[in-house]
């Protein structure tokens, strides 16, 4: 299940960037043509995963045989706005610097951006392993325990790749930018920081939602949200992107701590038994 489930997650990765790569390679600057490899790259393997898990191209001359369940198409509404609030919390910050700021402030945040999120990918990646097995855990106990194990690799890994990248981040930065890119330091290394609480909230939603906790997940969306418009409506004018960077720490860090609190109350030992109405 494991070593699937990785396939499955990192080979269109892999095969996108191996696409970027021979584009690169053969002097192609043409931005369509990268976005074209990325895509390509990554539908194509995709496509092939998902015929090969629905039996092959026989099984797919009977449509109605693929076509979702009404239990398929109701969790997928339900999670739906998860991952709408999602991309709000996580997003809306570089949507809202690159509208509001000059450019010279856009690109060195979309570099702080960028390190954040190569934390993040990494942290989740770790997670996502342990919570792979959560819809096949015996139990309440059971399925605390892998979210539990979970979550502590997801911070590890994450906080591992962050703290040096937070202390290195001028060298980083001038290696790979070149000094114009200096001013990027601060902000990258709040981004850097705030990648670490990120990487637990997006794998708890997830478990909430493999735990019918969808009303748990709308309610710390909602609350998150509202906190990331006011926080970017009090610190995008100053222009200072330390400062707007912060506002991520402490908002994923208020997010991540009631999800997992949500997913702890839903699998301690009295949900067993008792219907839960969050």
């Amino acid at each position: 299940m494991t070593g699937e489930f990785q396939v499955v997650r990192l080979l269109p990765t892999l095969a996108g960037l191996f696409l970027l790569l021979v584009a690169w390679r053969a002097g192609t600057r043409d931005v369509g043509v990268w976005l074209l490899c990325s895509g390509v790259g990554v539908a194509v393997p995709a496509v092939m995963m998902l015929v090969r898990t629905l039996g092959g191209l026989e099984k797919l001359r009977g449509l109605a045989r693929i076509v979702p369940s009404r239990a398929l198409v109701q969790g997928a509404v339900a999670a739906l706005p998860t991952a709408i609030g999602a991309q709000v919390i996580y997003r809306l910050d570089s949507v809202v610097v690159a509208a509001a700021l000059p450019t010279a402030s856009v690109a060195f945040y979309g570099v702080a951006a960028t390190a954040s999120l190569t934390c993040t990918a990494l942290g989740q990646a770790v997670g996502m392993v342990a919570f792979s097995r959560l819809r096949h855990a015996r139990g309440a106990d059971q399925q605390r325990l892998l979210i539990q194990r979970g979550v502590k690799w997801a911070l590890g890994v994450a906080a591992g790749v962050a703290l040096p990248v937070t202390i290195l981040a001028p060298d980083l930065i001038t290696l790979c930018y070149g000094r114009e890119f200096l001013p990027a330091v601060d902000p990258t290394r709040t981004l850097v920081l705030a990648a670490i609480p990120l990487s637990a909230d997006y794998l708890l939603i997830h478990a909430l939602l493999s735990l019918s906790g969808q009303r748990s997940v709308y309610r710390t969306q909602a609350l998150a949200a509202t906190l990331t418009v006011v926080g970017l409506c009090v610190t995008v004018p100053t222009g200072n992107l330390a400062l707007v960077a912060t506002a991520s720490i402490a908002i994923y860090t208020l997010s991540a701590t009631l999800m997992f609190s949500a997913v702890m109350r839903r699998t301690a030992p009295h949900h067993v038994t008792v219907v839960d109405q969050q």
